[in-house]
């Protein structure tokens, strides 16, 4: 067995997510229209969530009993736990036990109308788009689960999100620092902190901080939503829903209705300064990529970055995967190269490009076709965030594969 079954004497190390005490409160879902959120019928309450592929949500309440929102009805499920999982294939996971007795607890997998035991114990489970899931132990330890076995990723969290196509995994850590892992396996900070994290089907993060509040990632930074929550889930189908947060607990009651009236007051303050420009990086130099078509959605992944426009143009983030340098037709699908190089382990792998609104087709667009080459010239920069990035200083289309001296 990986992970072993029991309860941790030392609570003082334990991360700050598995010592808080499970707290119902309301069940609410993110109206984009409205721009805020909407709570569940029936007046449920819970703890933990989770949201199946077509949207609806999976909770646990804090005497662990399981529940599923079928149309406007709340379904009873045999069976208790501490926390709950769907995939995207719509598979139900849960850590087994009380929600009130510390430790890790059993694994479990929905199967008809009972559930089977799987071989380790954890606190927090996540489970992507290919329905294995992620489990986080009492002392911060992360596993996934592969070919029926749970593997340690060497990665200490405090909660765990997997999503997207290609099952992009999100960690909050102990002290709260949130990481997603590269394609290539390591794993890359972002800006902020945070208590509680879901992905959603674009592989992008929400988050629920410490204070309760609301956050999801726009392009480079965390942007604040409104409300607040215990905890959070996104199902395959992007629907977002999540446990608001009462302050019962403190002596006040919960209020009926939408949950932005949990919102704390806006305080009058000094106007924020204007956010600072994404700037050279400093020793960088002009590089060529060329980068060749796939027909896999999960490669060249793009994205729109919030707030960056300007009157007629659009501002679009591209990531790629990159092998060493040759000739353009031995680039294999889905990857670039660059000129006159192999690839180095602190290579950037997005960039951003400033494309004309009326711009048809896209780099990106193109690049959705195999058989398509597109050639970028670029330099290197770095965001307000630490964020580092090849800015696209002139691209085309190169038609039939090219060699770098051709260009």
């Amino acid at each position: 067995m990986i992970l072993k079954k029991g309860v941790l004497i030392l609570l003082v190390i334990l991360p700050l997510a598995s010592i808080l005490r499970a707290q119902d409160s309301g069940i609410y879902r993110w109206n984009d229209a409205s721009g805020d959120w909407d709570e569940s019928p029936g007046q449920h309450v819970a703890s933990r969530v989770s949201v199946g592929p077509d949207g609806s949500p999976w909770v646990v309440d804090s005497k662990g009993r399981i529940s599923h929102l079928v149309g406007d009805a709340w379904q009873a499920i045999p069976g208790r736990a501490k926390d709950i999982a769907v995939g995207g294939d719509g598979s139900v996971w849960v850590i087994g036990g009380d929600p009130n007795v510390l430790g890790d607890d059993d694994v479990y997998k929905r199967e008809g109308s009972s559930w089977r035991r799987f071989d380790g114990a954890a606190l927090n489970i996540s489970v992507g788009e290919s329905g294995m899931p992620w489990v986080v132990t009492s002392e911060g330890a992360t596993y996934r689960l592969v070919r029926g076995v749970f593997v340690d990723v060497k990665r200490q969290a405090s909660d765990v999100a997997i999503g997207g196509r290609v099952d992009t995994a999100w960690v909050t850590a102990p002290s709260g620092e949130i990481f997603y892992m590269s394609r290539r396996g390591t794993w890359v900070q972002v800006p902020g902190r945070a208590l509680r994290i879901s992905v959603g089907p674009d592989g992008m993060p929400w988050v629920v901080t410490e204070q309760r509040t609301i956050y999801r990632w726009a392009s480079d930074h965390f942007e604040l939503m409104p409300g607040l929550a215990n905890d959070i889930g996104i199902g395959a189908d992007g629907s977002v829903w999540v446990i608001g947060y009462s302050p019962a607990a403190v002596g006040y009651s919960l209020p009926a209705g939408r949950m932005s009236f949990h919102a704390p007051e806006k305080q009058e303050q000094d106007p924020a300064p204007a956010p600072k420009p994404d700037v050279p990086l400093p020793g960088g130099k002009h590089e060529t990529l060329v980068c060749r078509g796939s027909r896999d959605p999960n490669d060249f992944p793009t994205s729109h970055r919030i707030g960056d426009d300007r009157p007629g143009l659009t501002v679009l983030r591209m990531c790629f995967g990159l092998m060493n340098g040759g000739a353009a037709n031995k680039i294999s699908p889905g990857y670039c190269i660059v000129d006159g190089r192999d690839h180095r382990e602190d290579d950037l792998q997005c960039l951003v490009e400033e494309v004309a609104d009326d711009t048809i087709p896209t780099a990106a667009e193109t690049l959705r076709k195999p058989g398509r080459y597109w050639l970028f010239h670029v330099f290197p920069y770095v965001t307000r965030s630490g964020e580092r990035y090849f800015k696209v200083l002139e691209s085309r289309e190169t038609g039939a594969p090219i060699r770098f001296d051709d260009h």
